[in-house]
């Protein structure tokens, strides 16, 4: 008798640990009340840099997840932007000009259920890559030339920078390209060997993360700096021993005191030559 006791309370423990089991896994699956949301409500927005901020009033729905915006843009590619029902607005962008455009709306519940969508026609401000663009400068510098370029949305954009020139009858034509979220930046196309009269013909372009490229822009024709050594066959120099207002030039052994060379042919390792 006291076995069969036993087996009894063992096989009710494991009944009771299944149904535990089953509450638990079920916990954690989406509630599905048989409804999609309802659609958000007073929304309005507010023109951005290629974008919108729209601001709405959620719909009243303890199910719901997540707030959904998406749009289509002129290469037939959609893009959502997401924002969860704690917050009463939401940030679109990617739009490539400053051209009306229709935004949809979705209020999504937990079951991934999407409302109707809520369409807003929007008038976006000049998007941010144009800006870059436009904000590019091409200067010279030594055997080099740099670009410099404001991005106030610090939004990731590549920079394309078509150059050519000619050297020795030969003619070149790169590309360079440069990525960059920052607010300022400086970008350099070094170890070009060219004199200070050979033209470099510079063009650039920029491109945003959604695909947004623009035309190529010419920039001009630029002439590089050139490194060279001052003369100095006609400075006049104290010699090595001589004193300053008390303080000696220098001690003017086989490696120091050579006023000849003063600040010439310092290299990247330190030593002189």
């Amino acid at each position: 008798m006291k076995q069969s006791k036993y087996i009894l309370l063992f096989i009710a423990a494991i009944l009771l640990t299944g149904i535990g089991a089953c509450k638990e896994e079920g916990r954690y699956e989406p509630e599905r009340n048989g409804g999609v949301p309802g659609t958000v409500s007073n929304v309005t927005y507010q023109p951005l840099y290629g974008g919108a901020r729209f601001f709405y009033d959620i719909p009243d729905d303890e199910d719901l997840l997540q707030i959904e915006a998406e749009y289509t843009n002129k290469q037939n590619k959609t893009f959502m932007f997401t924002s969860s029902y704690f917050v009463d607005s939401l940030d679109v962008y990617g739009f490539p000009d400053m051209n009306e455009y229709t935004v949809k709306l979705y209020a999504v519940n937990r079951a991934g259920e999407r409302s109707a969508a809520y369409p807003v026609t929007v008038n976006p401000l000049e998007p941010a890559y144009t800006r870059v663009l436009n904000s590019i400068e091409v200067k010279p510098g030594f055997s080099s030339f740099f670009l410099d370029w404001v991005n106030e949305l610090e939004q990731n954009v590549n920079v394309y920078v078509d150059f050519d020139y000619t050297q020795n009858g030969e003619s070149h034509n790169l590309l360079a390209v440069f990525s960059s979220n920052l607010e300022e930046d400086r970008r350099f196309v070094n170890d070009l060997e060219l004199s200070n009269t050979d033209p470099v013909h510079v063009r650039v372009r920029v491109e945003d993360m959604y695909g947004n490229i623009t035309d190529f822009v010419d920039k001009g024709t630029i002439y590089l700096l050139e490194d060279i050594k001052i003369p100095k066959e006609l400075w006049e120099l104290p010699n090595p021993n001589d004193s300053i207002g008390g303080v000696p030039m220098c001690f003017g052994d086989a490696k120091e005191g050579r006023n000849r060379y003063v600040i010439d042919d310092i290299i990247d390792r330190g030593g002189i030559t």
